[in-house]
């Protein structure tokens, strides 16, 4: 190595991945199975991915909110202009039931359609990685 890192005696780095370690040689130290190398690299996969799918999930629930606040600003608006016109003009009879279970289910498949319209945008792999470092800058995913 052209590393000029003193290691201690009855020490030895362990390099796996992108990771150093500096390992006691001692026989009660904690133990370290270099076999396992599989089973950790299996093991930061899955917490990079379930860091993933939770990024999503989260975005989505915001996304959600903010989407429906604006498409309920703009129906209130709407309405109001409505109204506005309908004072000059006799009032409309009540909603039905079902008229107004046909518009709240074509309200929320409008809500989904522009939510995935705006999750089609976002690299939640690339938001995960970043939510995922360490303030000196390192992964907590790498390996």
């Amino acid at each position: 190595d052209n590393d000029k890192t003193t290691i201690p005696e009855g020490h030895e780095l362990i390099h796996e991945g992108s990771i150093t370690m500096l390992y006691p040689k001692s026989e009660n130290s904690v133990f370290y199975n270099p076999v396992q190398v599989q089973n950790r690299d299996l093991s930061v996969l899955m917490l990079g991915m379930y860091a993933e799918r939770r990024m999503e999930r989260q975005w989505i629930s915001k996304t959600r909110k903010e989407v429906r606040k604006e498409m309920l600003q703009k129906q209130h608006e709407e309405k109001e202009k409505e109204e506005g016109k309908e004072d000059t003009k006799k009032k409309k009879t009540k909603e039905t039931k079902e008229e107004r279970k046909a518009r709240n289910a074509q309200f929320e498949s409008d809500l989904e359609a522009r939510v995935a319209e705006r999750k089609s945008t976002v690299n939640f792999t690339s938001l995960a990685s970043q939510s995922s470092q360490s303030p000196d800058g390192m992964s907590v995913f790498e390996a």
